[in-house]
């Protein structure tokens, strides 16, 4: 398992952040370097873990407004409201699953555990009761719905009748009737599928997928699951962020987890017409001296700012000529304030300290520091077996790898140039 806050001892001189003004300074220096002429070219992330969020399909569909062209065209099916609750409400778990779904106060359906849970236990893997294809981006409106109606026509009955018990929030207010609810297959794609970008072997796959239960789980800005899609498998995966107890509702995270609680809110409301009340947004998560929800959010959102500015820092740092003490000692310095304020605000989120450590890995091998590369891929690696388990991940694979020999970068990066 991972270890606490990052400060690695090494030759290099290490010092720390005096406050969030000097990252700023830092953030700055390193932005006018990023679109100087004299910036190199370096490869972003090419193995970081990946966000998972609900398939838009298209950036253009963000919106309720302008997702409203493809939505005019949706063909309709209307199932009895009880029928459809019964059923929700009513739906198998594997056996030995450590939740059930159930009715949670103010959000209708979710999931919550049953015995406790372990972090990094995978607590499931479920097949898609549909696979979205690549080039459904590229589908005119007219056609979206059809292609959408041939995948669940191909179905099982029993896999139809969980794909139309889902939720569908594009339906809008007038439609609904007490004899029915009217759902099209394309407002359940909306609301309830993921999508993907993968590493499987050597190639980038995109591609996205309906679940019948791991559209159950609910949004939280504080998640205590994640997800991880195996593209060889044909399977995603679903593990725990941190030790759940009994009782306690399992929840991933829809939207951004850097972003303000504003913004959070916003994207939110407009993809799944909902307020998030999590703990985060409702200032829950406080520590004694925060005595009211102003404070704590305030307090939460600078935490969160923090993260993305070095999430957004660290990349940029390739792209630095001088590689030398002071990049490495800036970025261990960065490194080590995002794993404390991951702990702090996130439980210590692994996917998310992966991320920031596969970067911080990739400039050590740009800099020539192999031991420093070789400690940093194992933390990334760490992260990663937590996040998407040991056996069945590319990621962690490739993370391991990186960190018996940390110039294996190199030479992947090498050959796939020369592909």
């Amino acid at each position: 398992m991972a270890s606490g806050p990052f400060y690695l001892t090494s030759p290099l001189r290490s010092t720390q952040l005096e406050n969030q003004a000097k990252l700023v300074r830092v953030q700055d220096a390193f932005v006018s370097k990023a679109v100087s002429s004299t910036l190199v070219a370096a490869p972003r992330r090419k193995y970081a873990l990946t966000k998972t969020i609900a398939f838009g399909c298209a950036a253009s569909l963000a919106t309720r407004s302008v997702r409203s062209h493809v939505l005019r065209r949706r063909t309709r099916r209307k199932e009895p409201r009880a029928a459809l609750v019964a059923s929700a409400a009513s739906q198998e778990v594997p056996v030995g699953s450590k939740f059930e779904v159930c009715s949670i106060p103010g959000k209708g359906l979710g999931i919550v555990a049953t015995t406790p849970i372990i972090k990094g236990e995978r607590i499931l893997t479920e097949v898609p009761l549909i696979r979205l294809p690549s080039d459904i981006e590229e589908l005119t409106p007219d056609d979206w719905e059809q292609r959408l109606l041939q995948l669940v026509d191909n179905c099982s009955p029993e896999e139809q009748k969980q794909l139309w018990a889902l939720e569908d929030v594009n339906q809008e207010e007038e439609d609904e009737e007490e004899d029915g609810i009217p759902k099209s297959v394309t407002g359940i794609v909306l609301t309830n599928a993921y999508a993907d970008t993968t590493m499987s072997k050597d190639e980038v796959i995109k591609e996205g997928g309906l679940f019948a239960l791991i559209s159950r789980f609910n949004s939280s800005c504080c998640p205590n699951l994640t997800t991880y899609w195996n593209a060889d498998k044909g399977v995603r995966f679903v593990h725990a962020l941190r030790n759940v107890e009994v009782g306690e509702e399992l929840c991933v995270c829809y939207v951004d987890l850097l972003k303000t609680r504003s913004d959070r809110r916003f994207e939110l409301k407009s993809r799944y017409d909902f307020k998030c009340q999590c703990e985060a947004c409702n200032g829950n998560r406080r520590p004694q001296n925060e005595e009211d929800e102003a404070a704590a959010v305030a307090s939460s959102d600078q935490r969160r700012i923090a993260l993305e500015d070095i999430d957004r820092v660290l990349p940029l740092m390739m792209g630095m000529e001088d590689l030398g003490e002071d990049t490495m000692n800036t970025m261990l310095e960065l490194v080590g304030k995002a794993d404390e304020l991951l702990e702090e605000e996130l439980d210590g989120h692994a996917q998310l300290r992966c991320r920031f450590y596969n970067d911080a890995f990739q400039l050590a091998v740009a800099g020539d520091q192999v031991e420093l590369a070789k400690e940093l891929a194992r933390r990334a690696y760490e992260s990663a077996v937590i996040a998407t388990g040991d056996d069945d991940s590319a990621q962690a694979a490739t993370l391991k790898r990186y960190a018996d020999d940390p110039l294996e970068l190199a030479r992947d990066l090498a050959g796939n140039s020369s592909d």
